[in-house]
């Protein structure tokens, strides 16, 4: 015969009655802690990830002939209501639209295809490659002409030191010129 159990059906058996290790406290079925590992190593595989996971937002970027093309469709619309239900199909602000007539009633289509965005670079000026190459051998000047007045201040020790003939003065030097 088949015995009735606390869960209130006849035969059946919940997981934590078939378990012989399992601990009765205050009218309940607690787990052991075996039970409690073995259900969380096998379910913890198969659950999904909470997380959903969606793509960057990305910024449209309309072309001139589509920009042209809604312009004529916004300009065919004559019903009330008609170019609401346009800008909606299309996903587009009336305000769009209006930027868009402005462009094309001032002539410049350039203005209708996408912008870049970002830092503009500055132009370069064409004076600026020639300067940063003086500068350049002007460094490269400089640290010759510190070496060869080492060189000099080098030879007048030396001949000082052997009691070489006496070399001309600064002064000497620059009125023979």
């Amino acid at each position: 015969m088949e015995a009735a159990h606390s869960n209130g059906f006849k035969g059946i058996k919940t997981e934590s009655q078939s378990k012989s290790n399992d601990i009765n406290i205050a009218g309940g079925v607690a787990p052991s802690i075996e039970t409690v590992n073995n259900l969380q190593g096998s379910n913890l595989g198969s659950m999904p990830e909470p997380e959903v996971q969606t793509k960057k937002a990305s910024r449209r970027r309309l072309s001139a002939n589509y920009k042209l093309r809604i312009l004529e469709e916004v300009d065919a619309c004559h019903g009330f209501g008609e170019q609401a239900k346009l800008l909606r199909r299309e996903g587009l602000y009336s305000t769009q639209v209006r930027e868009w007539r402005e462009a094309r009633a001032a002539g410049v289509f350039g203005s209708l295809s996408p912008k870049k965005r970002g830092v503009k670079a500055s132009p370069t000026n064409p004076l600026a490659d020639r300067v940063s190459k003086l500068e350049r051998e002007r460094a490269e000047l400089g640290a010759r002409l510190k070496k060869a007045e080492a060189v000099i201040e080098l030879q007048k020790k030396i001949s000082e030191i052997f009691g070489a003939a006496n070399f001309p003065s600064d002064s000497e030097v620059n009125s023979c010129k």
